[in-house]
Protein backbone atom coordinates (compact mmCIF):
# COMPACT_ATOMS: atom_id res chain seq x y z
CA UNK A 1 0.00 0.00 0.00
CA UNK A 2 1.47 3.21 -1.22
CA UNK A 3 2.14 6.22 1.58
CA UNK A 4 2.91 9.89 0.70
CA UNK A 5 6.55 8.92 2.14
CA UNK A 6 6.49 5.67 0.13
CA UNK A 7 5.51 8.04 -3.05
CA UNK A 8 7.69 10.38 -2.48
CA UNK A 9 10.90 8.31 -1.76
CA UNK A 10 9.48 6.88 -5.17
CA UNK A 11 9.83 10.22 -7.08
CA UNK A 12 12.98 11.33 -5.10
CA UNK A 13 14.49 8.54 -6.52
CA UNK A 14 13.46 8.58 -10.16
CA UNK A 15 14.48 12.08 -9.83
CA UNK A 16 17.64 12.07 -8.26
CA UNK A 17 19.23 9.04 -8.76
CA UNK A 18 22.13 7.94 -7.46
CA UNK A 19 22.41 10.67 -4.99
CA UNK A 20 18.90 10.30 -3.74
CA UNK A 21 20.39 6.34 -3.12
CA UNK A 22 23.34 7.94 -1.33
CA UNK A 23 21.64 10.12 0.72
CA UNK A 24 19.21 7.55 1.79
CA UNK A 25 22.17 5.20 2.36
CA UNK A 26 23.63 7.38 4.40
CA UNK A 27 20.42 7.96 6.72
CA UNK A 28 19.48 3.80 6.81
CA UNK A 29 23.26 2.78 7.52
CA UNK A 30 24.52 5.87 9.88
CA UNK A 31 20.87 5.13 11.56
CA UNK A 32 20.05 8.81 11.69
CA UNK A 33 16.53 7.71 10.92
CA UNK A 34 13.95 5.55 13.12
CA UNK A 35 13.98 1.87 12.83
CA UNK A 36 10.78 2.44 10.79
CA UNK A 37 10.97 5.12 8.61
CA UNK A 38 14.31 3.06 7.29
CA UNK A 39 11.86 -0.13 7.19
CA UNK A 40 9.54 1.24 4.49
CA UNK A 41 11.82 2.50 2.93
CA UNK A 42 13.83 -0.42 2.41
CA UNK A 43 10.82 -2.38 1.22
CA UNK A 44 9.82 -0.25 -1.60
CA UNK A 45 13.94 0.48 -2.44
CA UNK A 46 13.38 -3.08 -3.39
CA UNK A 47 10.04 -2.84 -5.11
CA UNK A 48 10.64 0.12 -7.26
CA UNK A 49 11.62 -0.54 -11.29
CA UNK A 50 14.77 1.97 -11.36
CA UNK A 51 17.53 0.19 -13.59
CA UNK A 52 19.92 3.51 -13.21
CA UNK A 53 20.10 2.97 -9.35
CA UNK A 54 20.14 -1.02 -9.48
CA UNK A 55 23.73 -1.81 -7.72
CA UNK A 56 23.29 0.94 -5.34
CA UNK A 57 19.86 -0.36 -3.85
CA UNK A 58 21.01 -4.00 -3.77
CA UNK A 59 24.12 -3.27 -2.35
CA UNK A 60 22.02 -0.65 0.16
CA UNK A 61 19.51 -3.74 1.32
CA UNK A 62 22.70 -6.37 1.44
CA UNK A 63 24.48 -3.56 3.99
CA UNK A 64 21.35 -2.93 6.09
CA UNK A 65 21.21 -6.81 6.83
CA UNK A 66 23.55 -5.93 9.14
CA UNK A 67 21.76 -3.08 10.93
CA UNK A 68 21.25 -3.04 14.84
CA UNK A 69 17.45 -2.85 14.56
CA UNK A 70 15.64 -5.93 14.04
CA UNK A 71 13.28 -3.78 11.54
CA UNK A 72 15.29 -2.67 9.77
CA UNK A 73 16.83 -6.31 8.96
CA UNK A 74 12.94 -7.25 8.38
CA UNK A 75 12.74 -4.14 5.79
CA UNK A 76 16.33 -5.40 4.03
CA UNK A 77 14.94 -8.56 3.56
CA UNK A 78 11.60 -7.79 2.87
CA UNK A 79 13.22 -5.63 -0.17
CA UNK A 80 15.58 -7.99 -1.20
CA UNK A 81 12.37 -10.27 -1.74
CA UNK A 82 11.11 -8.10 -3.93
CA UNK A 83 14.38 -7.20 -6.24
CA UNK A 84 14.48 -11.20 -6.62
CA UNK A 85 18.43 -11.20 -7.60
CA UNK A 86 20.26 -14.12 -6.60
CA UNK A 87 23.37 -12.17 -6.16
CA UNK A 88 22.36 -11.25 -2.92
CA UNK A 89 22.03 -14.95 -1.88
CA UNK A 90 25.62 -15.05 -0.02
CA UNK A 91 25.03 -11.85 2.16
CA UNK A 92 21.34 -13.53 3.01
CA UNK A 93 23.32 -16.75 4.18
CA UNK A 94 25.91 -14.53 6.46
CA UNK A 95 22.66 -12.36 7.77
CA UNK A 96 21.12 -15.88 8.50
CA UNK A 97 24.57 -17.04 10.34
CA UNK A 98 24.08 -13.84 12.54
CA UNK A 99 21.00 -13.21 13.07
CA UNK A 100 19.80 -14.01 16.76
CA UNK A 101 15.82 -13.64 16.09
CA UNK A 102 14.39 -16.77 14.96
CA UNK A 103 11.52 -15.52 13.18
CA UNK A 104 13.55 -13.11 11.08
CA UNK A 105 16.02 -15.86 10.53
CA UNK A 106 12.88 -17.76 9.25
CA UNK A 107 12.08 -15.15 7.05
CA UNK A 108 15.60 -14.61 5.56
CA UNK A 109 15.86 -18.65 4.86
CA UNK A 110 12.90 -18.18 3.11
CA UNK A 111 14.25 -15.41 0.65
CA UNK A 112 17.32 -17.59 0.18
CA UNK A 113 15.40 -20.52 -0.64
CA UNK A 114 13.14 -18.13 -2.93
CA UNK A 115 16.58 -16.91 -5.04
CA UNK A 116 17.80 -20.24 -4.52
CA UNK A 117 15.26 -21.47 -6.86
CA UNK A 118 16.03 -18.97 -9.19
CA UNK A 119 19.07 -20.22 -10.12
Amino acid sequence: MESRFSKGLVSAIEKYGELAIEIISDLILSEKVSPEVASEALRWIGKIEHNATYENRLYLLEQSLKCSSARVRDGAILGLSFLNDFSAIDSIKKAIQSENIKLLRKNMKQVLEQLEGEL
